[in-house]
């Protein structure tokens, strides 16, 4: 039988041990997640968004797709799209160079964030509009075994100018 002042050390040792394990297991590491910096946005904040027609927004990305087929994908991508080169040589290495990228569909937009923009000198007032839009594409391609497709969705975060209406 333990006598009063062994309990008291078993407790003791128990409490000590105890707690710096279960305290050990609260020092974990964080990685931070990188973003692109975020530019200064021009022009005034809505209150209430106003709609984009889904023409407007399918016309974008269009842009993008007709893009991607081509050279000029550097110049559609925004300066503040985060590791813009690593995907432009991504592409380049990855992708065969008879590959085209079709629209199949647009599952759903949402505007995440709408500004408006004064009229200046050389610039009419605007829009400004960012869209997150779900686009349902295959990437089709023709080599040995004829022609390959690989279905795909994803997100684009769109950004659309367009001339201010009064309403």
């Amino acid at each position: 039988m333990l006598n009063k002042r062994q309990f008291h050390l078993i407790i003791v040792l128990l409490v000590l041990f105890g707690s710096s394990t279960l305290s050990a297991r609260g020092f974990r590491s964080f990685d931070a997640i990188v973003v692109a910096p975020q530019a200064a946005l021009e022009g005034e904040a809505l209150a209430t968004p106003r709609a984009v027609s889904s023409a407007a927004i399918r016309a974008g990305v269009e842009t993008i797709i007709a893009s991607w087929n081509g050279p000029a994908l550097e110049r559609v991508l925004a300066d503040q799209f985060y590791d813009r080169h690593r995907l432009l040589d991504a592409i380049d290495t990855h992708v065969p160079r008879n590959a085209t990228l079709r629209l199949i569909s647009l599952q759903g937009a949402q505007v995440i964030r709408q500004r408006q923009r004064a009229a200046q000198q050389q610039s009419a007032a605007a829009l400004i509009s960012d869209i997150s839009v779900t686009v349902n594409t295959q990437l089709e391609y023709r080599d040995q075994q004829g022609l390959r497709s690989f279905p795909g969705s994803f997100e684009l975060v769109i950004r659309l100018t367009q001339p201010l209406v009064a309403e």
